[in-house]
């Protein structure tokens, strides 16, 4: 930021030499402290930020936590205060990068490098929370790794004393249940919030991913407790079982202490699957206990239940099948993309969800194209159809394919919106594709002979009562997943200790 007017000026006791960073307020600067001679960084609060009397006294709260804390696992803080239009406050030039910047670049570290800085911030929280100070917003963004990969932790602008007004503070993403909803300052929050980070750092990815604040917040607070070693089954029992605790629901559940979980990083079992050696040894005790959590109750459809419903929709529905048209065909493609489109939305995961949505994919592929022939058996077009009916078979059958994958297949980048928006494309280009192969070789116009085509089979299909065969459709769908249902807790396991439900 050549063109940075603050570069070369004087604020408070320094110099201002070179932009480093933008964070939420403001901006930080490596500048030169005049009367020490020595390198600093400032961190300059926007002056549209400064003229709120809440933003000075958040300010000059972060400058004060922080100057109480002389530890070298938090940054240090030399001075704060105003000039002009700016706050400033003066602070420990670390040379480094923040852990936020470093997961961009390396998306994820290995197990050595994560235990290093969670042991650093764990050591600096331990010291802020001895001094009744609750820092509020650990994330990756505020925690400063050296050159050398050691980590200090930043930032206390939203810190708190011990039992101080509860108010809703800190990142969504980060943030534990009982602070999304305005909890008093508690240091197991910031344990909570390392058990995210401790996460974020081995997997590259958050454990509860949203696409909005509300989202997230639900999820913190709902969801169940993931498995780590579910994306990275390389991560010992030990550290899943730690995280795991540290991300319980409720603070209760999660260690006491920063100390305590200090002792548990110090462990070997951390880096190596080491049990019996650890009991052996007496360690075992280290290794915090699972959190308490309480059943969630799947519904799932008994094998009774489905039977009785596939009876009584035979018995109520069957006769209409007798009459089915060939327009069925088109409703057949229809259903089957709704289908799919649920399985879409549902938060199945698993080979169970990916053979059923392949079968449905399957199943409305041929669904359309059947459409398209004009004999009840004739899988086979009797003559060749044209270039543009190829290419729009072919449009909507890619579109059907990219769909399935990023609805089902694609756990890295699951895009459900663009899966919706490819699976109403496949819709419409297999169903107008299958009705163009119907009019191959006909002299008819195109419009006329769609429009002719569309209207005779919706006669066909409702002088036949092909909407009450479709019903009975629905209602087996819908039916057996009302009534007699199988409710079952199902728990979700690490190594034998219950962690969570799932």
């Amino acid at each position: 930021m050549a063109s940075d007017p603050l570069i070369g000026t004087v604020l408070g006791p320094c110099r201002i030499e070179e932009f480093l960073s933008r964070g939420g307020m403001g901006n930080v600067y490596r500048g030169r402290h005049l009367a020490l001679d020595r390198e600093v960084a400032l961190k300059i609060i926007e002056p549209p930020m400064v003229n709120g009397e809440q933003v000075i006294s958040n300010v000059v709260r972060e400058a004060r936590a922080s100057a109480k804390l002389e530890h070298p696992r938090v940054v240090q803080v030399y001075d704060v205060g105003q000039q002009g239009p700016y706050c400033y406050i003066v602070l420990q030039l670390a040379r480094g990068e923040t852990l936020e910047r470093l997961l961009a670049r390396r998306r994820f570290l290995n197990a050595p490098e994560a235990l290093r800085i969670m042991k650093d911030v764990l050591a600096g929280l331990a010291a802020a929370h001895g001094l009744g100070i609750v820092h509020r917003d650990i994330k990756p963004g505020n925690v400063m790794v050296d050159d050398d990969g050691s980590a200090r932790i930043m930032d206390f602008g939203i810190s708190g004393a011990v039992g101080a007004d509860a108010q809703a503070a800190g990142t969504v993403d980060f943030m534990a249940p009982e602070q999304a909803y305005g909890a008093a300052p508690d240091p197991r929050t910031d344990l909570y919030a390392c058990g995210v980070v401790y996460y974020h750092m081995l997997t590259g990815k958050l454990p509860y991913p949203s696409q909005n604040p509300q989202e997230a917040m639900l999820q913190h607070r709902d969801a169940p407790i993931p498995d780590i070693r579910d994306t990275d089954p390389s991560v010992t029992t030990f550290a899943a079982a730690l995280i795991s605790r540290l991300m319980a629901k409720t603070p209760d559940a999660r260690p006491a202490t920063a100390d305590e979980v200090l002792k548990a990083l110090e462990s070997p079992e951390m880096l190596e699957e080491n049990q019996e050696a650890a009991a052996a040894a007496g360690r075992e005790a280290a290794l915090p206990p699972p959190p308490p959590v309480s059943p969630r109750m799947a519904v799932v459809p008994t094998a009774m239940s489905q039977a009785i419903f596939v009876a009584i929709a035979l018995l109520a529905f069957g006769r209409q099948w007798l009459d089915a048209v060939h327009a069925d065909w088109l409703a057949g493609g229809v259903v089957c993309a709704l289908l799919l489109a649920a399985g879409y939305l549902s938060d199945r995961r698993g080979w169970r969800k990916k053979t059923a949505a392949a079968a449905l994919f399957v199943c409305m592929c041929l669904s359309f194209y059947k459409f398209g022939l004009p004999g009840r058996w004739n899988w086979v077009p009797a003559a060749a159809p044209s270039m543009e009916v190829f290419i729009l078979l072919g449009l909507g059958l890619a579109a059907a394919m990219g769909s399935l994958w990023e609805g089902v297949f694609d756990e890295e980048s699951r895009s459900l919106e663009l899966s919706l928006w490819l699976l109403l494309g496949a819709v419409a280009g297999l169903g107008i594709g299958g009705a163009c192969l119907r009019l191959s070789g006909s002299s008819m116009p195109w419009l006329a002979g769609m429009r002719e085509l569309l209207v005779g089979e919706f006669r066909s299909f409702a002088a036949t009562h092909g909407v009450w065969r479709w019903t009975g459709v629905a209602f087996l769908y819908a039916g057996s997943w009302v009534f007699f249902p199988k409710r079952h807790a199902t728990v979700q396991k690490v190594e034998g200790r219950v962690i969570g439900y799932a």
